[in-house]
C-alpha cells in the first residue's frame, strides 16, 4: 500500500518532461514505432500470445485498441472484469506508446504499483485505474480516477500542479488528513469525488475560486465547515 503522496512524488519531474521535452511523433508514424507497440502489448500478456502473434496482423484489430490512421495506438481498454491478476508494466511509457491518449483499465484485477514510466506518456489525458489493487504515482492528466484502490497516506501540496485536471475521483480509498490548500489551484475542475476515505479537518476557505466545479462528493469523510455559496448548488456536496 502507497501513501497518496508518493502517488504525487514525481510530479514536478513529469511536468519538466512535459514542457521541456519535444515529442517526436509527427505527422508520420515510422513502422518501427508500430511495431514497438506490437511487442509492448505482447509484453503485457492482457491478450493471449497466440492472438497477437498468428490470427491478428495488427494490434489495431484487437478488442479495445483504438488506432489512429498510421496505425499508431492511440486508446487502450482492457476489458473490464478481468478473471486473471496482472501487473502494470514498465512497458507502458512515451516509447512504447508515443500516442496513447487514453488508457483504461478499470476492473482488470491489475494489482501492484502504478510504474512511474506512466507519467512519460505526455499525450495521454484520460486514465482510469478505479476498482483495482493498485498503488503508485502519476502525471499531469485531465481525468483521474483512482477511486476503490488501496491509496493511504495524505493528500500531498504538489496536488496543484495538475493544473489541467477537469476531473478527479479518489473515493474509496484511505486517504486521510486535512485538504490541502492547493486544492483550489485546480480551477478546471468541474469534478472532484473524494467520498469514502479518512480526510478531516476544515474545507480550504479559498474553496470558492473552483468557479467551474459542479460536483463536489466529500461524504463520508470528518470534513467540516460549509461550502461557500458562491459555488451554487453543488451536487454531492455534504462534508
Amino acid at each position: 500500500m502507497a501513501s497518496f503522496n508518493s502517488i504525487f512524488s514525481v510530479v514536478v519531474a513529469l511536468l519538466a518532461t512535459t514542457f521541456f521535452c519535444s515529442y517526436s511523433a509527427n505527422s508520420n508514424v515510422p513502422s518501427v514505432a508500430v511495431e514497438q507497440e506490437a511487442k509492448a502489448l505482447l509484453q503485457a500478456g492482457w491478450w493471449p500470445h497466440d492472438v497477437l502473434n498468428n490470427s491478428t496482423p495488427s494490434p489495431c484489430n484487437l478488442s479495445g485498441i483504438t488506432c489512429n490512421r498510421l496505425g499508431s495506438i492511440t486508446h487502450i481498454s482492457l476489458l473490464h472484469n478481468s478473471k486473471v491478476q496482472k501487473k502494470l508494466g514498465r512497458f507502458l511509457n512515451s516509447s512504447s506508446f508515443p500516442n496513447l491518449v487514453h488508457l483504461d483499465l478499470a476492473e482488470a484485477a491489475l494489482v501492484g504499483s502504478i510504474p512511474p514510466e506512466i507519467g512519460t506518456l505526455s499525450k495521454l489525458t484520460h486514465l482510469n485505474l478505479s476498482n483495482n489493487n493498485l498503488t503508485g504515482n502519476l502525471s499531469n492528466l485531465g481525468v483521474l480516477n483512482l477511486s476503490s484502490n488501496q491509496i493511504n497516506g495524505r493528500m500531498p501540496s504538489t496536488l496543484g500542479l495538475l493544473f489541467n485536471l477537469t476531473q478527479m475521483d479518489i473515493s474509496s480509498n484511505q486517504v486521510e488528513g486535512a485538504l490541502p490548500s492547493s486544492l483550489t489551484s485546480l480551477d478546471q475542475s468541474v469534478s472532484l469525488s473524494l467520498s469514502s476515505n479518512e480526510l478531516n479537518g476544515p474545507l480550504p476557505s479559498t474553496l470558492d475560486q473552483l468557479t467551474r466545479l459542479n460536483t463536489l462528493s466529500l461524504s463520508w469523510n470528518k470534513i467540516s465547515g460549509k461550502v461557500p455559496p458562491e459555488l451554487g448548488n453543488l451536487s454531492n456536496s455534504r462534508p
